[in-house]
């Protein structure tokens, strides 16, 4: 594809267009013996220091029958731990009895970086919890002022393709060199400067190593002949637009 998109600022990344479904509705069920299988998602949220929080959604592929729809009571990675009420699961479309689905929490930023590749799910009826593989993820922040403007620092931006994008920048910015997106699964294959628009356009490449890619971008920008180094806002690609293809190959995924 070569349309470019300017990210859109939304209250959550991911609208499945369906009703959230409560951990606790129906009376436990019997643990299925296998977990779902979740997307691969390929990570770097690097957020302003004084964000309160930043929403992380889990894609997943289960049978319409699995016990994550009503028996998900706990789940953890990375340090954070969550129980019932602190994070939802919604229910999507599907095909075949397999339904897409999502996790979505959100988290406190800390002050050091933490990394995680797998997911804790705590079920009704299980002592233990399983762990599911999720990507390769990390969240951090950085401090306020590194961000290029007000805009940079949105709470939540995403991309529905790994395309482009147009990143708001300062009305005397005049060029943008070195830049890079946080993530070694995305490359900006170009950069161009639109002062008229008080943006910068960057074309993006994505590998196959993972589904859905979260990068936070970083450049160093010109202005009036003195040069900054400054930070974007987080940008979610591909969770806005999750196709049949997607689902079938998240499914496929499943042990």
């Amino acid at each position: 594809m070569t349309c470019t998109s300017s990210f859109r600022l939304t209250a959550a990344v991911l609208l499945l267009s369906t009703a959230a479904v409560s951990a606790a509705a129906c009376s436990p069920q019997a643990p299925s013996d296998s977990a779902p299988s979740f997307a691969l998602t390929s990570a770097e949220a690097v957020v302003p220091d004084d964000r309160g929080v930043y929403p992380l959604n889990f894609i997943f592929v289960a049978p319409d029958s699995d016990t994550i729809w009503t028996d998900l009571n706990g789940l953890a990675f990375g340090g954070f731990d969550f129980a019932p009420g602190e994070f939802s699961v919604t229910q999507g479309e599907g095909t075949d009895g397999y339904l897409l689905g999502n996790i979505s929490v959100e988290v406190a930023p800390p002050d050091t970086a933490v990394a995680f590749d797998t997911v804790e799910l705590f079920y009704d009826g299980l002592t233990e919890p399983r762990a599911v593989e999720v990507g390769s993820w990390t969240i951090a922040t950085a401090p306020a002022e590194e961000f290029a403007t007000v805009t940079a620092a949105a709470e939540v931006a995403a991309i529905a393709g790994c395309t482009s994008a147009n990143l708001p920048v300062a009305a005397d910015v005049t060029a943008a060199t070195g830049f890079t997106t946080g993530v070694p699964d995305v490359e900006a294959t170009s950069v161009e400067s639109l002062p008229a628009e008080q943006a910068i356009r960057i074309g993006l490449e994505c590998t196959d190593a993972a589904d859905f890619y979260i990068i936070s971008p970083s450049a160093t920008l010109t202005a009036e002949g003195s040069e900054t180094a400054a930070r974007f806002a987080p940008i979610a690609i591909g969770y806005q637009d999750i196709a049949d293809e997607d689902l079938q190959r998240i499914r496929s995924r499943a042990g």
